[in-house]
């Protein structure tokens, strides 16, 4: 007897049809709506700021674009090829991102406990190697041991950048993920937390940085910068040429306000999904009761898993 095959959809309702609905009705209505970047994108970066408690937030395509836009940034203020240590456990571009802006690129092992790195190794990369930017990837949503981390990082004067793809809405001890480090990495892409189909964040409170951030993204012109940074850049100029003024090597990594408009609503979901999230978690882990990997649970921290 030939057997039924069943297709298990990654996602079926991060994006609801109440979601494609508003959409629909947003996109026909009068007069018709701007579609690319525009005032929803800016509401979005300031909505997720607020959310996780930061001062700026960046909204891009990707969260690939988000680590690859960070690193370029990073290293314009450098002025030099950074050597980059990131977790061995990862998603490709943590890795491909900085091989790809010719950064030398080191791998850390991952620890059994919250599969993020091996805090052992990674000191001992830090010594040997000497590195500028450590890349930490939190897999599944689990929570690492982020204060020593960021005391070998202050240690050895390496930056910390945080990639939270896979861990939207954790928290260690009532803190986001992105109270730790320069910057931290978000994903909205349409299997992960909440989604804007495609598209990530970059969040800070590096005011230099987000400034960096805003003029890469699109192109390396300054219409993005608050008005007062514009005027710092076009003084002695008029306003149709500063339009077509590009001051640094960059990208157009941009995400569209059709996205934006998803985010906005998406964002509305987000408590409910990681409560979910942590409570299929804790079930699991009392259920399977997986000896191999000891992923330790502290209760006072919010675990919104990734699988």
């Amino acid at each position: 007897m030939e057997s039924k095959k069943y297709m298990i959809k990654l996602v079926a309702d991060t994006i609801d049809r109440k979601d494609l609905k508003a959409l629909s009705d947003w996109m026909l209505s009068e007069p018709s709506p701007q579609l690319t970047k525009g005032d929803l994108t800016r509401e979005l970066e300031a909505k997720w700021s607020e959310k996780i408690h930061i001062r700026y937030s960046v909204f891009v395509n990707s969260g690939s674009s988000a680590i690859l836009l960070t690193l370029a940034a990073l290293q314009h203020l450098s002025k030099a090829k950074l050597k980059v240590v990131t977790s061995a456990l990862s998603w490709a571009t943590d890795v491909s991102s900085p091989m790809l802006l010719g950064c030398e690129t080191i791998l850390c092992d991952c620890n059994l406990q919250d599969l993020s790195v091996d805090l052992k190794e990674l000191e001992k990369i830090f010594i040997r190697d000497k590195p500028d930017v450590f890349i930490l990837v939190t897999p599944l949503g689990l929570v690492p041991k982020f204060y020593e981390i960021l005391r070998l990082c202050n240690k050895y004067d390496v930056e910390l950048l945080n990639d939270s793809c896979e861990s939207m809405g954790s928290k260690i001890g009532g803190l986001n993920f992105s109270k730790f480090g320069l910057a931290t990495f978000y994903s909205m892409y349409f299997g992960h937390h909440i989604s804007t189909i495609e598209g990530g964040f970059i969040s800070t409170n590096n005011e230099e940085l987000y400034h960096l951030l805003l003029m890469m993204r699109s192109h390396g012109w300054d219409r993005d910068l608050p008005h007062d940074k514009q005027q710092e850049l076009r003084q002695g100029k008029n306003d149709f040429e500063s339009l077509y003024d590009f001051y640094v090597p960059a990208f157009n990594l941009r995400s569209t306000d059709l996205q934006a408009f998803l985010g906005l609503r998406a964002i509305d979901k987000l408590d409910k999904i990681v409560e979910v999230r942590q409570r299929n978690y804790l079930y699991y882990r009392e259920k399977l009761k997986v000896n191999e990997l000891d992923l330790s649970y502290d209760p006072n921290n919010t675990i919104s898993n990734f699988a």
